[in-house]
This record gives C-alpha cells, sequence and structure tokens, in this order.
C-alpha cells in the first residue's frame, strides 16, 4: 500500500505554473493542505479505477527547495525543483522523480496533473493524478 501511495505523495510535491510564475513561485514556500487527491486508473484505455481523497495531509514547501508530505501514517522527505519555461516542477524523493504539470497555482491554491504510462503484460497501464492544495499558512 505505502508503494502504491508514492504516487500520489509525490504528487503533492509537484508544481509548476500557468499563470506568471516568477512572481508567484517564491510565495509558494508554506504550509498547504491537500484539499483534494484524485487518482485515475486506465488499463488500455478503460477506467479501472477513481479514487478520490479529500484533506488528506499536508505538504510543506522550503525555500531551499526541499519540502515533506505529512499524513496518518508518517512524513516523507523530497527535493523539488521548478521550470518556469515548460511550468513543470520535478519531485526528488530517495532515488524515485516524478514531473508534474501545474494547472493552476496562486497565492492560495495549486492544482497540479500527473500522467504516467507503462506496459503491464502486454497491456498498457496509465495513472493519472489531479492534486489540489490550499494554503494553510500566509
Amino acid at each position: 500500500m505505502k508503494k502504491f501511495l508514492l504516487l500520489p505523495l509525490l504528487s503533492v510535491l509537484v508544481l509548476a505554473s500557468c499563470t506568471n510564475a516568477e512572481k508567484i513561485l517564491p510565495k509558494a514556500d508554506g504550509r498547504w493542505e491537500n484539499s483534494r487527491v484524485e487518482m485515475k486508473t486506465y488499463l488500455d484505455d478503460s477506467l479501472t479505477s477513481d479514487t478520490a481523497f479529500f484533506n488528506d495531509g499536508f505538504t510543506n514547501f522550503q525555500s531551499d527547495g526541499s519540502g515533506t508530505y505529512e499524513d496518518n501514517s508518517g512524513n516523507i522527505t523530497g527535493n523539488f525543483s521548478w521550470s518556469v519555461d515548460d511550468d513543470q516542477l520535478t519531485v526528488t524523493e530517495g532515488t524515485n522523480s516524478l514531473t508534474s504539470t501545474i494547472l493552476e497555482l496562486n497565492r492560495k491554491s495549486i492544482t497540479t496533473f500527473t500522467r504516467e504510462e507503462g506496459d503491464l503484460f502486454g497491456a498498457t497501464l496509465r495513472a493519472e493524478t489531479t492534486l489540489e492544495l490550499n494554503r494553510v499558512d500566509n
């Protein structure tokens, strides 16, 4: 179960911007509530799972590029890097790395989207995660 949760947990830390990122990104450090996480899984383009979590922990972004994810099962610590040019943020936790696209980023909320695809015994497995964060502190 912990391994299955790695995708949404990494997604929680993943950010990039559709708005003026250079003005907003320095303000993204702080504490954010993971307000909504929606995970959809497809096998050969057929939806096999659609799960949503609400108020599922917190994400803390530090101005030095480090961050933590907190929930009832513990904390995950990682690093993140912004790419203003292509509206993406890459999060690294240990040897795992995940890149997500930011759909929305402002001083009060962040929405990201992550899509991963791979082969599973000859079938195409695709996972899509949408994450909504709301700022807890200023």
